[in-house]
């Protein structure tokens, strides 16, 4: 009977009732379940029986080369004779090249690096005259003397002098502040200056394409 009732109500109030029955239904649920916590996934705590390992690695540094010492230098004998370079030619000193007053030497055999020794002859007027390349200044034992010096020199074909030949000195006069024709000189301030002269170096004279 009660069957027959509910099929005659109307569709509305059916639904209506089915709706009640079920909200009824998930609040009884909700009562009856045990209660429900979320998970925290920051505070989660996970245990395990299985055993980690972690290779520990050696760090090794390797050290570098000792530097090897310094080679002992060798001191160098530099000479004490002043040597300025082509360019910075003294004014006290005048220098005159002639070649048209030197005599012939005497020819010899042997390889013609020394005066009068081998086969060479001396040309008076080469195509191309001797260019200085080194010049040495005398060191005087009288610093104070000023003097223009002209003087003839004999170079071989390497270059080297030779001979040295003093023509004319003329020393410099403080009273008169001119330069003079020395009457005396003392004969050290010769002998230095005629040492450095020696040891000056030139390019040699060419003549036919040959150093003379």
């Amino acid at each position: 009977m009660i069957k027959n009732s509910y099929d005659n109500l109307p569709y509305d109030l059916k639904l209506r009732i089915n709706l009640g029955i079920i909200l009824l239904l998930f609040i009884l649920i909700f009562r009856l379940s045990p209660d429900f916590k979320p998970i925290d996934s920051q505070n989660q705590t996970f245990q395990s029986n299985e055993r980690i390992t972690i290779d520990l690695i050696d760090i090794t540094t390797q050290s570098a080369p000792l530097a090897s010492p310094p080679k002992p230098r060798v001191p160098v004998d530099v000479t004490q004779d002043p040597i300025i370079s082509e360019t910075e030619l003294d004014p006290l000193f005048e220098l005159e090249f002639v070649f048209e007053s030197l005599e012939l030497p005497e020819f010899g055999v042997g390889s013609g690096n020394k005066p009068g020794v081998g086969i060479g002859r001396i040309v008076r007027d080469p195509q191309r005259p001797p260019r200085v390349q080194r010049i040495v200044e005398p060191v005087s034992p009288d610093q104070s003397i000023r003097a223009e010096i002209t003087a003839l020199l004999t170079i071989n074909p390497s270059g080297r002098v030779v001979e040295v030949e003093f023509q004319n000195i003329r020393i410099y006069n403080e009273l008169t502040q001119r330069f003079e024709t020395a009457t005396a000189i003392d004969p050290a301030f010769l002998e230095a200056t005629e040492y450095a002269a020696l040891q000056w170096i030139f390019r040699p004279a060419t003549h036919q394409g040959n150093n003379v």
